[in-house]
């Protein structure tokens, strides 16, 4: 038996690893979901001398674009422990949350501590929606990591904690059992990956179930072909992937063009599972299970789903290995790093104090690793206990060759790329590989035109010349 692996994240090291989840979302339209306090007789939380009283009741609003309540279990032990605060959950739909948020805000409805990536910072920031996080108690943690810590401040001011993140993710999931009974082998190229396709084929088995009923991950097998684009240009200089695409030298679709036609190509040959066109992810990995498909590419989150859970280890045992592509021409495999969930802290709460007191909370090292491992997701400032079935992807990642590229595309402006995923999903209903990167690039237009470009091309020049 696997023993089990302790990971943290440490961006300078491949030592230390972390995994991410996209958000686990599996909904089309905006939901709203409200979570009832539990009431206690005591409030043994509230000995500070505050300006809110610890026997009056004070409401909080809480965003995510969890839908599936994965931060319930938070909330409510939180308002167990603080009888005298209610807090609201609403979850909006993970592929376009930005945008909902964003609506919500100009509204005036600003949550008193919610969820975004990175990307959403500058502009929370500019805009006078959130405020920096001096002085809030578990900081400290975030601190000590200078990647993490410039990614997520604007001016010398940190304005998120990074809930989570992920190195080399997606994996491809398998049954070892059945690679074993035919004598498989896990491939580590893309060329590699695709032969595993044909084998799978020729035994009469479906080699490959999607997941694009969860819009986010439409794109997920082949996703890393888009960044390993953009590391290519990132070899020039750190973010030279950004601002070739900001200043036009190269178009957007021209990093998604390879990731799209290899969709395309993997549908025409019917590797993948037609079945699995409308399912979301855990559907996807129960029909893994049931041996409809033989690999599953997706996230760290699998091997803590219900579907492998309740599997039968007579017939099922999970395997995972990183999602192969090619290595770059100074001879390195470049593996994608980044932040996913960011929670921030509104600047104009009515109720600070109890915002602070309940972001402080979410962010302990208890509350945190209990929220990371039931969801089978590993911290970018906490350890944590990882799954034993990412064995072989720690021992890759730790190799020579392997480099980790922390946050490609970070530094591009919010919305850039909105429609994305919906394109990739019309790729399997059979629509144009062509027509879809021209509407890629239409939509970045239209985007940008209401960015003032010049203002983030300087913030590259500026940070390339440091």
């Amino acid at each position: 038996m696997l023993k089990k692996i302790i990971c943290t994240i440490g961006i300078t090291s491949l030592l230390v690893m972390s995994l991410s989840a996209c958000g686990n979302n599996n909904s089309s339209d905006p939901v709203s979901t409200a979570t009832d306090p539990v009431s206690t007789a005591n409030d043994t939380s509230s000995t500070e001398s505050s300006t809110e009283s610890s026997t009056e009741n004070i409401s909080l609003n809480y965003v995510s674009w969890m839908t599936k309540g994965e931060d319930l279990p938070v909330l409510d032990s939180f308002m167990e422990e603080n009888s005298n605060i209610r807090i609201t959950n609403q979850s909006l739909d993970g592929s376009n949350y930005e945008q909902l948020l964003n609506t919500m805000m100009l509204g005036g409805s600003v949550p008193d501590v919610f969820l975004v990536n990175p990307s959403m910072i500058p502009d929370l920031v500019k805009n006078g929606y959130i405020k920096p996080l001096d002085g809030i108690a578990g900081i400290e943690n975030q601190s000590k990591n200078q990647e993490i810590t410039r990614l997520l401040s604007v001016d010398g001011e940190t304005y998120g904690f990074a809930i989570n993140g992920s190195i080399g993710d997606p994996f491809v999931y398998y049954n070892t059992l059945f690679f074993e009974e035919h004598n498989l082998e896990i491939p580590t190229t893309l060329e590699e990956f695709e032969q595993l396709l044909t084998d799978i084929a020729a035994l009469g088995e479906t080699p490959l179930a999607v997941s694009p009923g969860d819009l986010w991950s439409a794109m997920y097998s082949t996703r890393q072909i888009f960044f390993n684009k953009a590391f290519a240009l990132n070899m020039v200089a750190p973010h030279n992937a950004e601002l070739s695409i900001l200043t036009g030298e190269t178009k957007l679709s021209d990093l998604y063009r390879e990731s799209f036609e290899k969709l395309s190509y993997y549908m025409s040959n019917d590797w993948i599972s037609k079945d699995t066109l409308s399912m979301g992810w855990e559907q996807s990995a129960q029909y893994l299970v049931d041996g409809g498909a033989q690999l599953f590419v997706s996230g760290p989150w699998v091997p803590s789903s219900t579907p492998v859970a309740e599997s039968e280890p007579e017939v099922f045992e999970l395997g995972a290995f990183p999602l192969p592509y090619e290595r770059l021409s100074d001879g390195n495999y470049y593996a994608n790093s980044s932040v996913d969930r960011v929670l921030v802290l509104s600047a104009n709460s009515e109720n600070p104090e109890a915002a602070q007191k309940f972001f402080e909370y979410f962010i302990s090292d208890d509350v945190l690793r209990e929220y990371l491992e039931s969801q089978g997701l590993t911290g970018m400032n906490i350890e944590t206990v990882a799954d034993p079935v990412f064995e072989y992807s720690y021992k890759f990642f730790n190799e020579e060759n392997v480099v980790l590229n922390f946050a490609v595309m970070s530094k591009m402006p919010p919305g850039y790329n909105a429609n994305v995923n919906q394109y990739a999903a019309d790729i399997y209903t059979g629509s144009n590989v062509d027509e879809l990167l021209e509407r890629i690039d239409a939509d970045y237009e239209a985007a940008m035109s209401t960015v003032d470009l010049q203002e983030y091309i300087d913030a590259i020049k500026e940070l390339q010349n440091k």
